[in-house]
């Protein structure tokens, strides 16, 4: 405990991904007679994002409930728990979505990946609505989100899809630790009623002109 506190790793997974090499490997530590899950734990404490198992693919019988558990907890998990929204929204105002998020594990992502809500209609256009960066910290938080539709989106019924995208590609390329997520890493996880009263304009037509 005070060499932790001397380097001040206590609190590094704050800042920056924590990853552990530790000395030797499970094997000697269970030889040795050492407290395997209390030295797992303590990473854990740590805020362990990666661990080198040293070529070591499959720990000693005895530990590997207490390994797999370590797994389990390491590193962040992304789970969206509820999300509230209002049953209809018009398009050009401003609405709010209630996310509210666990991260069920020891660490903090630091990649600025983002939280996204998208609006999807079959056969009609989408929205993706960014909102803060998904560096949550370890168990609840809660997060709304204040969404306004543009206004190209036709009335009607639309999913409401959550996912974690990469800012700049706005792929949804973290996968979270619940269950429904599409073929392109969405989750819908909802629907509401999109109102838009402006008039539809269809694309003009014009007569045939002959050439002379």
């Amino acid at each position: 405990p005070q060499r932790d506190s001397e380097v001040g790793i206590f609190q590094q997974y704050l800042n920056a991904d924590v990853k552990l090499e530790p000395y030797s490997n499970m094997n000697t530590w269970v030889a040795n007679g050492w407290d395997v899950p209390g030295i797992l734990n303590w990473m854990l404490a740590k805020g362990i994002m990666a661990f080198n198992t040293k070529n070591l693919f499959k720990p000693p019988d005895s530990v590997i409930p207490a390994f797999i558990e370590f797994i389990r907890r390491m590193g962040y998990r992304h789970v969206l728990r509820s999300l509230e929204h209002d049953q209809t929204i018009t398009v050009g105002a401003s609405s709010n979505f209630k996310l509210q998020w666990k991260n069920a594990g020891v660490a903090v992502s630091h990649y600025g990946h983002l939280v996204a809500l998208k609006f999807s209609k079959a056969n009609g256009p989408e929205y993706i609505a960014k909102g803060l960066e998904a560096n949550f910290l370890p168990g609840d938080s809660l997060h709304t989100q204040v969404v306004t539709l543009p206004n190209y989106l036709s009335a009607g019924h639309y999913t409401v899809n959550v996912g974690v995208i990469e800012p700049n590609t706005r792929d949804a390329e973290v996968k979270m630790a619940i269950t429904g997520r599409d073929s392109k890493g969405w989750y819908p996880v909802s629907t509401i009623e999109v109102i838009n009263s402006a008039p539809v304009f269809s694309p003009l037509k014009f007569p045939s002109v002959g050439i002379y």
